[in-house]
């Protein structure tokens, strides 16, 4: 459905397609929150693309349940990236390291894209749910402007990342490239938000 003009409804009634397993709503006009109900009953949802929409507000907590998800785009929106996860990872302790995989959520994504989100004012923290992901290719927080230290984290606990895109970050420090050599890694973007100067 990319690039036509969808309602609003479309997202509260979207849980009876139980069987989905791609749901590329990309600009398609939808604004506003996304709804707390029917996004949970999409079990066998592997690949989710709401950018280039007006959503704003947080990802629903329910998207934790989405066990089967491993590519989501938010990209190109006015959702709070700050808070969005907190939610997955409210019982798992908080640090930034590699955590264990048992006691990981159940969703692990391959691909996440939450560029251009629209923040206001500079966000202190990369969102705590990215702590537990293990199995990321790809991943893009271009323009949040994401502060706080470098999220050198993020390099160590994905071993088959191939890109690494925070461009228009304010990180501090230096960026700390894994032990281990990844051969996989062929795209590294921490450049600085030209309109900022």
């Amino acid at each position: 459905m990319y690039n036509s003009y969808l309602s609003n409804n479309i997202l509260q009634s979207i849980g009876v397609l139980t069987s989905l397993k791609r749901l590329i709503l990309s600009n398609t006009g939808l604004i506003g929150p996304l709804p707390n109900k029917g996004w949970c009953d999409l079990w066998n949802v592997e690949e989710l693309d709401l950018s280039e929409n007006e959503l704003e507000g947080s990802i629903p907590s329910c998207f934790s349940n989405l066990i089967s998800l491993q590519f989501m785009d938010i990209s190109d929106n006015g959702i709070e990236v700050a808070s969005s996860f907190d939610s997955f990872a409210n019982s798992l302790d908080r640090e930034p390291t590699f955590q264990a995989r048992t006691n990981s959520p159940k969703l692990q994504l391959k691909l996440l894209s939450m560029a251009n989100c629209k923040t206001k004012g500079l966000i202190q923290e990369s969102p705590n749910f990215l702590y537990y992901q293990y199995d990321l290719r790809y991943i893009d927080l271009s323009d949040n402007n994401f502060g706080g230290h470098n999220p050198s984290w993020l390099l160590e606990n994905n071993t088959r990342l191939q890109q690494f895109l925070v461009a228009g970050s304010s990180f501090k420090g230096p960026l700390r490239l894994p032990k281990q050599a990844n051969v996989d890694m062929f795209e590294v973007d921490m450049s600085a938000d030209i309109s900022s100067f």
